[in-house]
């Protein structure tokens, strides 16, 4: 749960002569279009590459339930992906600075990743939506809701992302974010397991399917406002990391 889109994931197991497939729901992040379901060796809808074919549009999952283990055939596009002979890639040199502390020390150890360097337009630039003074020393910025957050999100990952790669590949973070990284012994607080704290993950709102016997289809059901309510909690549930811009320092 609170792991897929939809909380749907339909898994083919692995047999001798197949590899393990999963049935995803891919989100239309922007909202401009329709969620649309995948096939894919991934259980990341965003890991494009490993997308063995994408159903149509109009395809939902409650089209599976079919009366009398009746089968259905859908029309679904197949990816085709060729390998490429060559590819560069270039950066344009900057004065940005990255820096990851590897410390334990308390006033640094709540800092995954810091980058120093940049300029008063690029500060301005990503602190405009969260501070409408322009006089702030150090705003907090809005990375998670709200058409603005999706602006400063997009600033951010023009400015930050290449040089937190790069530093990242080169270097290494204080905290190991590969797949295949050792685990982490951590305890959860006040006795609340891990993905259960109603605070921080609301829980969605439960539905039900009854069949139509006069319409002969299968119609989804849930409780009066409740979508309302759990978009609310979500509104109020606290981040779970924090970016932080320092006019002074002219860092991010």
């Amino acid at each position: 749960k609170q792991t897929f889109n939809q909380n749907a994931c339909w898994i083919r197991r692995k047999t001798v002569v197949a590899p393990e497939l999963y049935l995803l729901i891919k989100p239309d992040v922007p909202r401009v279009g329709p969620d649309i379901g995948i096939i894919s060796t991934s259980t990341n809808h965003d890991d494009v590459a490993s997308i063995l074919a994408t159903l149509p549009p109009q395809w939902q999952p409650c089209d599976t339930l079919t009366l009398n283990g009746e089968k259905q055939e859908v029309k679904a596009t197949v990816s085709n992906w060729i390998p490429l002979q060559n590819m560069a890639c270039l950066a344009l040199k900057t004065n940005f600075t990255v820096e990851s502390p590897k410390s334990d020390d308390t006033t640094l150890s709540k800092v995954l990743i810091k980058m120093c360097g940049l300029s008063e337009s690029d500060m301005t630039d990503i602190c405009c939506r969260d501070d409408v003074s322009g006089s702030e020393p150090t705003v907090h910025l809005n990375v998670h809701r709200g058409a603005k957050a999706q602006q400063t999100v997009r600033r951010y990952n023009l400015l930050c992302v290449a040089p937190f790669l790069k530093y990242a590949a080169a270097n290494g973070l204080k905290y190991d974010l590969k797949l295949d990284a050792s685990w982490m012994s951590i305890e959860p607080k006040n006795d609340i397991p891990f993905g259960c704290c109603k605070v921080t993950l609301p829980p969605r709102p439960m539905e039900s399917w009854s069949f139509n016997k006069e319409r002969g289809e299968w119609e989804r059901l849930s409780e009066p406002g409740i979508s309302r309510s759990y978009f609310l909690a979500l509104q109020k549930a606290p981040p779970c990391f924090a970016v932080v811009a320092d006019r002074k320092e002219a860092s991010l």
